[in-house]
């Protein structure tokens, strides 16, 4: 078989027509809001010597059902060819800064946090800034970068009056950018929409830390902010008003710090400024029932009134930046303030426009296969250009588990930063979530070929599993997680979702009860997933299966009863939200059963179930 990736392109023309599918265009430009979105998973169909790869004939077959998007990513040896060259072409581009030394900006810096913060901040800070400049020596990035990133911290400071923050919350501002200097990966999108812009901070904050806190200060101190290529951004005085969740500043716990409100809000009107002027991206607060409800927005003031944007498919208020990989790349490349080929990485082109929005031509970095994926990071990585954002599906593991392993809700596009690369045997990957600290990937914890899988989304994804699982059935094994992982991938689509699973565990039982460490813990997280997100009604039944095959402990057993019980609450709350009295009462009943089953289980399953329902 030849290695020659030769170009394949199904035209809308030749593909089944469906009435409820958005266009070829729309699809080949679906946002990533790091909220569930089942249509943004862009795949793509590879040919060897123009014959369609088993993957291809798999998603094929899909693409007829309208299973999967209406279109196909060109891709070949040209898009390589060019990628390749530009690998060998790539170093970092330092930046010109002031004359004043790395001691001078430092020394002034401590003045100023010595009076402004109190004495027992002062050991804090200064550990926080030697951690900061250990890490810029590890990352090549220059002293002259150090000092202009202490230059504009001491910015934010000195500032007088109550416009447009209060001196308390610029003191909370610079406290929260020493520490984001210091480790970049506590950085939290929190519980917002903001993944995409987050992923940006957390890069620019790794490598170009001065262009992260000037961005910053400049919002903070005026509320203007102006890129180096001349686009400017203006927050108005609701956006910066600082919900609940940023003034409790504590991104280890998930929680999105005030800092990053700023810095989000000012990096997506970045895309609106420079594509349409008339747009912004808002937050607002509200009350309602003595509970703060946070509203995030597009508004297009273009014609003189204030309009909701709505969202192409769905009809409804835009709720997030609504950007792709495309759109990353550009507002990344407008804050540190030159072109980085690879600061976003993506499984194909994507490209967002909404109506009258103008066209750039900043990309992200195609990603052409799996092995092309390990050629990029090896040589980001020798350059110190890592981390790089990447665009990645939660449905897929080890992203999957973060989510909750489906309990509040099911996965969809996401984007994070890969952090590092190890080469070797079993190359590995390290990866930063922007949700809790805990739910972070680092310490090349996460195999490449997972990692790949991520990226590529979901229906690679099955497609892998499906092969893996099949040659262990060649070979008269089996294969537990790759047989589960493909019945949780496949879903509802498979017609009986709850019944396969339990035939599939019945089924390697053999296997199942032979797993032990990261193999047991990735295979329980895959049923896990699938008792939580079958239907309400089919979960007990489904729990009494397992439960008959014995494959599990008390305490996971325990553990996935707490989990139907979790995802049951979840979707009673979203039916309640909804005014869905049907669903309602389907979730009631199904609470109803999950208790009557409980009571008849053993007690040491019931103590493990109590202990999950608080701890998960």
């Amino acid at each position: 078989m030849s290695d020659r990736i030769t170009v394949t392109e199904i035209r809308e023309s030749q593909l089944p027509q469906s009435g409820s599918q958005p266009s070829a265009e729309v699809w080949r430009s679906m946002p990533d809001t790091g909220k569930h979105n089942p249509e943004a998973r862009a795949n793509p169909f590879v040919t060897w010597n123009g014959e369609l790869t088993d993957v291809g004939k798999k998603l094929l077959g899909q693409l007829g059902a309208g299973k999967v998007p209406k279109y196909v990513l060109d891709r070949g040896m040209h898009d390589l060819e060019i990628l390749d060259k530009q690998l060998k072409n790539i170093s970092p581009v330092r930046e010109h800064y002031s004359n004043r030394g790395l001691a001078t900006e430092k020394a002034v810096l401590i003045d100023l946090l010595d009076h402004s913060f109190d004495k027992d901040s002062r050991p804090i800070f200064r550990d926080q800034l030697q951690q900061f400049e250990t890490r810029a020596w590890a990352n090549a990035i220059p002293k002259e970068a150090v000092a202009e990133t202490y230059k504009e911290i001491g910015r934010i400071l000195p500032a007088r009056g109550n416009e447009p923050l209060t001196p308390e919350l610029r003191k909370q501002v610079a406290r929260e950018v020493i520490r984001n200097c210091s480790d970049p990966t506590v950085i939290s999108q929190g519980n917002h929409n903001t993944c995409n812009v987050t992923a940006v901070e957390v890069r620019t904050y790794s490598l170009h830390p001065a262009q992260a806190a000037r961005l910053v200060a400049d919002i903070a101190t005026t509320g203007n902010y102006k890129t180096k290529g001349g686009i400017a951004v203006a927050l108005d005085a609701p956006s910066m008003v600082p919900d609940k969740e940023a003034l409790k500043s504590r991104p280890q716990e998930g929680k999105r710090e005030y800092a990053t409100q700023l810095f989000n809000l000012a990096a997506a009107n970045i895309w609106y400024s420079a594509v349409k002027p008339g747009m912004h991206y808002e937050q607002r607060l509200h009350t309602a029932h003595s509970k703060e409800i946070i509203e995030e927005r597009i508004t297009d003031y273009s014609s003189g009134t204030a309009k909701s944007v709505l969202d192409p498919l769905t009809k409804k208020p835009i709720d997030s930046p609504y950007f792709a990989a495309d759109q990353i790349a550009f507002i990344s490349d407008a804050i540190v303030g030159h072109h980085e080929p690879f600061a976003v990485l993506a499984m194909g082109p994507h490209s967002l426009y909404l109506p009258g929005e103008k066209r750039q031509h900043v990309h992200a970095a195609n990603i052409i296969d799996e092995p092309h994926l390990p050629v990029i990071l090896e040589t980001l990585k020798k350059k110190h250009l890592l981390p790089a954002i990447a665009h990645v599906d939660t449905t897929v593991e080890p992203l999957n588990t973060d989510t909750g392993c489906g309990a509040y809700g099911d996965g969809g596009g996401h984007v994070i930063n890969i952090f590092d690369y190890k080469s070797g045997h079993q190359p590995r990957v390290s990866m930063d979530n922007e949700w809790r600290k805990e739910d972070d990937h680092l310490d090349a914890s996460v195999d490449l070929h997972d990692g790949y899988l991520c990226m590529a989304g979901s229906e690679i994804a099955l497609n892998d599993a499906s092969i893996n699982a099949e040659a262990a059935r060649e070979k008269g094994k089996q294969s537990a997680y790759d047989e589960l992982t493909a019945v949780r991938l496949q879903g509802e689509r498979s017609g009986n979702y709850a019944k396969e699973a339990a035939d599939t565990v019945t089924r390697c039982t053999g296997n199942e009860r032979k797993l032990i460490g990261a193999d047991r813990e990735k295979w329980f997280d895959t049923l896990r997933t699938i008792v939580n997100t079958v239907a309400p009604t089919e979960k007990v039944c489904l729990l009494k299966r397992i439960d008959t095959d014995k494959v599990c402990s008390s305490e996971e057993f325990g553990r996935l009863v707490a989990g139907a019980a979790h995802s049951i609450a979840f979707q009673k709350k979203q039916a309640m939200e909804e005014q869905d009295s049907v669903r309602k009462m389907t979730c009631i009943h199904a609470t109803t059963a999950l208790a009557e089953y409980l009571i008849t289980l053993p007690l040491d399953a019931r103590k493990h179930y109590f202990n999950a329902l608080q701890n998960d």
